[in-house]
């Protein structure tokens, strides 16, 4: 039992709120990447994701790093939202 090969495969959960629309039907589902640092997303993996829906509002959690055009939550990275209770408090653009 254990890990023996890291063949594994990092999965990208993609949430959506509402009933947005595909903009583009040609996205590849699977990623060849080399490995990277444990949960580390891909850039390809977020440009991907605005090719499929467009230029919403998006939210990476569990963030490693900052990326333009996204607001990150994770405690790795400075926060774009703020959990007070059980309010989500976002940031003003």
């Amino acid at each position: 039992m254990g890990n023996w090969t890291r063949a594994n495969a990092e999965i990208v959960l993609l949430g959506v709120k509402g009933k947005p629309k595909r903009v583009c039907a040609s996205v590849r589902q699977i990623v060849h990447h080399p490995i990277m640092r444990h949960s580390e997303k891909p850039n390809e993996v977020r440009e991907r994701i605005v090719t499929l829906m467009g230029n919403l509002p998006r939210i990476e959690l569990f963030a490693r790093t900052k990326v333009p055009g996204w607001d990150s939550w994770g405690n790795e990275v400075e926060c774009d939202i703020d959990l007070k209770g059980d309010k989500i408090v976002e940031r003003s653009f």
